[in-house]
């Protein structure tokens, strides 16, 4: 039987599965997706708006997002029920080497949203599959990964392929980097040396593209203080140490600067 609480699980060099439940429908604003992304609606709906277009997806419904893309999200209830989805995302390692192994070559791969109304019956199965396999204790990681790639193979035969993300982009980069490792006390001097390069070179580039580095850490932490939100059953203190602030209340005070609204009411 599966688990019906929110649970968030990373796997080195395959990628991540959250269970997301929200019982609040405010808008999420300008999220960057930074890592492909599979959704499937449980229960409620969910609305993705970008670039000036909607996508509804509701209960038992398939949403595929590739990564770089920036969207704003509203996860209603719906019909007494809460809002509650499967999330799966593939690292780059991932999808490389599914491309490269693949006997058909016909990936179809897309760099824009895509909604699965009705998937075929099979793509529930695989997706139903790796969720009791995650229930099992000491679960061998390269069951793991087979089974994300039975999930690439489900989205081959909807004609969907997710591109490898090869985003240059120095921001995206660092947003990537610091979404790892929120608390650390990230330092210019230290990002600028990662990416070769000097501190002034650093900022000079990400202030060409329109970004500081102090905006890029602020909202890589309150990216991934939304996602514990949503699928952890963290406190907002323990949150709020989790991404590298001090206290609950100064946690509280950013997020709602940044949303609009307080990180109780995700979970009201």
């Amino acid at each position: 039987m599966q688990s019906i609480t929110r649970q968030l699980r990373r796997f080195d060099g395959t990628g991540y599965y959250a269970r997301v439940i929200q019982d609040c429908g405010h808008r999420l604003s300008k999220l960057t997706i930074t890592e492909p992304l599979l959704v499937r609606v449980l229960q409620g709906c969910k609305m993705i708006i970008a670039n000036q277009k909607q996508y509804l997806i509701s209960a038992g419904q398939l949403l595929v997002i590739p990564a770089g893309i920036t969207i704003d999200v509203i996860n209603q209830n719906r019909d007494n029920q809460i809002y509650m989805a499967d999330c799966f995302a593939w690292s780059e390692q991932i999808l490389s080497n599914y491309q490269t192994q693949s006997l058909t070559k016909n990936h179809n791969a897309i760099n824009m949203i895509n909604v699965i109304s009705s998937p075929m019956g099979t793509f529930h199965q695989a997706i139903d599959y790796l969720l009791n396999m995650l229930q099992t204790p000491s679960i061998d990681l390269r069951l793991i990964n087979h089974q994300f790639n039975q999930l690439l193979l489900c989205l081959e035969l909807e004609n969907i392929g997710l591109p490898v993300p090869h985003n240059n982009q120095l921001s995206f980069n660092i947003s990537k980097m610091v979404t790892c490792s929120p608390p650390q006390k990230w330092q210019a001097a230290a990002i600028a040396k990662h990416f070769a390069m000097s501190e002034s070179t650093l900022r000079r580039h990400l202030a060409q593209q329109g970004h500081s580095l102090s905006n890029i850490i602020f909202e890589a932490r309150m990216k991934k203080g939304l996602t514990l939100l949503q699928t952890s059953h963290l406190t907002i203190t323990q949150i709020a140490h989790e991404i590298g602030y001090s206290s609950g209340s100064r946690f509280a005070h950013y997020f709602r600067k940044r949303f609009g609204f307080s990180p109780s009411e995700m979970r009201r």
